[in-house]
């Protein structure tokens, strides 16, 4: 099983929006996908989770201690869940022993029941989102322009080095920055997008997502945008999310 974190310490990124897409197209390439919603939000759960989760189904807080082994996974749609739990997520980030490579070793327990893992992580550099990347075989940064972002891109890059000259994760791959959520018709976010190109060279992917309601409306239906596509700027959106999933995956040698 290869895992795979959505990552970027900034909210509003498209991060949550980025993970299930990565999901749904593994799944449609016939690959076992689990999804772990690392996120207090809890973003994630909403679209993969239903109400038909066992009392004892494992929930994400309990991935960074001891796993009891009568613990359930929740399938949903074919689909291998771990729900955010908002009061235990807040208890990991404010327990100071957390042992960071936890969550690995928990993640590890399904590794022959799921082809990979997709883990949606907080717009927070703290030990949820170091144990996430600790964790992850790859890292993919859905990334907005501006002054800000740029900064925090900066911060995560340097985090995750850090961590493979550490020795926590010493084979971590960084996919690259995946531009999101960007206004074409905006003149400044175009020269933005191509300062980040001159910048990070190969990092940042070669395709960009667009600003799309049609995107907003397929997370709203809990699909992908591409399932459905009716319109011009709606197939216009497909072609872009497609293109970007693919680019993905082929990172991922999936």
């Amino acid at each position: 099983m290869k895992i795979i974190s959505i990552a970027n310490q900034k909210g509003g990124a498209s991060k949550t929006t980025t993970a299930a897409h990565v999901a749904w197209a593994a799944q449609e390439k016939g690959l076992r996908v689990m999804v772990v919603d690392l996120d207090k939000q809890a973003n994630m759960s909403y679209l993969f989770q239903d109400d038909d989760a066992p009392d004892n189904a494992l929930n994400a807080s309990q991935l960074f201690f001891r796993v009891r082994e009568n613990m359930n996974l929740h399938v949903c749609g074919g689909f291998g869940v771990i729900g955010a739990d908002f009061e235990g997520l807040e208890q990991v980030e404010s327990t100071p022993d957390i042992h960071l490579k936890q969550l690995h070793a928990n993640l590890r327990v399904f590794a022959d029941d799921y082809d990979l893992c997709v883990i949606d992580t907080p717009p927070s550099l703290g030990k949820i989102l170091r144990s996430a990347i600790i964790a992850s075989d790859y890292v993919l940064t859905p990334f907005q322009i501006g002054v800000f972002e740029m900064s925090g891109a900066s911060q995560l890059l340097g985090t995750m080095n850090g961590i493979r000259s550490s020795g926590q994760n010493p084979k971590l791959k960084h996919l690259g920055i995946l531009p999101s959520k960007i206004k074409t018709n905006s003149p400044q976010e175009i020269e933005a997008l191509k300062k980040l190109q001159s910048k990070y060279g190969k990092v940042v992917f070669p395709v960009y997502l667009a600003e799309r309601s049609a995107v907003k409306q397929a997370i709203a239906s809990k699909a992908p945008v591409w399932r459905g596509a009716k319109g011009e700027s709606h197939r216009i959106a497909r072609d872009e999310w497609r293109v970007a999933m693919s680019e993905v995956l082929n990172r991922m040698d999936m």
